[in-house]
C-alpha cells in the first residue's frame, strides 16, 4: 500500500539564480540540461531513469558515477541499452511503461535497486527517437496524424473521426487550453458529414488555422501569431490524450512519493508550460490527498533555451 502524505510545502528556492535579473519565472542561460543535473545530483548516487529514449541521459549519469536504472518505452529501439549493459554492473535496463515499473522490477527481482534509490530522473512528452517515427509528433512535418508514442490505442485521426462534439471539446479545452475548442469541434464534426477526414498534421494545421483567421478573437496584430500558438494547442491536446499522458504523469509521481527517500531528488524536463503546470498541480494535489509527514519541496524551476522546462523537486520528511 501506498504511504500517505502530510499537507504539502511548496518553496521555490532562488539563491541559486540571484546573478541573473528576473522577476516571476527564472530562465536559465545554460543550453544543457546535463549542467543542471550536475548540479542537482551529488556523486556516486542510485539514479532512475525513467525516459531512456537515446540514452544519452543515462551514459551521462553513468559516466558521472552514478548507478543508473533506465526504462525504456517498448516502441524503441534497446541497440544503446543492451551497449550499456555490456559494460558492466552499474547499469540495468528495462523496457515498458511507467505504470508496468513495479511489475518489471519485482519480475527481474530488483527490490535492492529501489531500496538505494536516490533520485529519479523522467522527461515528460515525446524524445527523440519518437519524433523519427513518422507519427506526426514533429508538427513542422507532413506526416499521418498518428501522434502515437507506442503502439496502444487509437491514433489521433481516429478521434477526431469518431469522437462527438462534448468530447472533443473536453479534450482540447482540458488537455491543451485550445482556444474557441468548440468552434474547432463543430467544424470538424460538420466536416464529417461531407465525407472530408483530417489524416495528416498539415491537414489538421490548415483547418485550425483557417478556423480561427475567421474569428474575432484571432483579428488584429497578433492574430498570426495567436492562431500559430493555437494549432501547437491543438496538437498537445491530442498526444497528451492519445498517450494517456497525464495519468501515466500521476502515477510518475506516486512511484516518486514511494521509492524516494528524506532528500532524494525528483529531476523532471517538461516540453510545455501547459505540461509543467500539470505536472506541479498533480504533485500537490498528490501530497494534499496524503495524511502523514512527507512533503515535497520545489528547489528551481528552469527554463531552458528550447522553451523546455526542469523542475528540481526534493522529497522531505518532517
Amino acid at each position: 500500500m501506498l504511504p500517505s502524505v502530510l499537507k504539502s510545502v511548496r518553496r521555490v528556492r532562488l539563491s541559486e539564480f540571484k546573478r541573473f535579473e528576473s522577476s516571476v519565472l527564472m530562465i536559465s542561460e545554460k543550453s544543457s540540461k546535463f549542467e543542471l543535473l550536475n548540479e542537482a545530483l551529488e556523486k556516486n548516487k542510485t539514479v532512475f531513469d525513467l525516459t531512456f529514449g537515446d540514452g544519452a541521459t543515462t551514459e551521462h549519469l553513468l559516466n558521472s558515477n552514478h548507478k543508473v536504472l533506465a526504462l525504456n518505452d517498448s516502441s524503441l529501439s534497446i541497440t544503446k541499452m543492451d551497449e550499456l549493459e555490456s559494460r558492466g554492473t552499474n547499469f540495468v535496463g528495462l523496457q515498458g511503461k511507467f505504470s508496468e515499473l513495479p511489475k518489471l522490477i519485482e519480475a527481474d527481482n530488483l527490490h535492492s535497486w529501489v531500496q538505494s534509490c536516490d533520485a529519479i530522473v523522467v522527461e515528460f512528452g515525446p524524445l527523440k527517437p519518437h519524433f523519427k517515427m513518422g507519427r506526426g509528433l514533429d508538427q513542422s512535418l507532413n506526416e499521418p496524424l498518428d501522434l502515437r508514442m507506442s503502439n496502444e490505442g487509437p491514433p489521433a485521426h481516429a478521434l477526431l473521426a469518431n469522437l462527438e462534439l462534448n468530447s472533443l471539446t473536453t479534450v482540447f479545452s482540458k488537455y491543451g487550453s485550445v482556444k474557441s475548442s468548440k468552434h474547432i469541434g463543430v467544424g470538424i464534426i460538420e466536416q464529417r458529414y461531407l465525407n472530408q477526414y483530417i489524416r495528416t498534421t498539415k491537414e489538421l494545421r490548415d483547418y485550425v488555422r483557417k478556423c480561427c483567421s475567421e474569428m474575432e478573437l484571432f483579428q488584429g496584430p497578433d492574430g498570426p501569431q495567436l492562431i500559430e500558438e493555437n494549432i501547437k494547442k491543438v496538437f498537445l491536446a491530442l498526444r497528451m490524450f492519445v498517450n494517456n499522458e497525464l495519468n501515466e504523469m500521476k502515477f510518475v509521481i506516486k512511484f516518486a512519493r514511494t521509492v524516494l527517500p528524506h532528500n532524494g531528488k525528483f529531476i523532471v524536463f517538461l516540453q510545455t508550460e501547459k505540461e509543467k503546470k500539470f505536472f506541479e498541480k498533480f504533485l500537490f494535489e498528490e501530497s494534499n490527498s496524503r495524511n502523514d509527514q512527507r512533503v515535497w519541496e520545489i528547489e528551481d524551476k528552469t527554463e531552458l533555451e528550447d522553451g523546455t522546462w526542469m523542475v528540481h523537486v526534493t522529497r522531505t520528511l518532517h
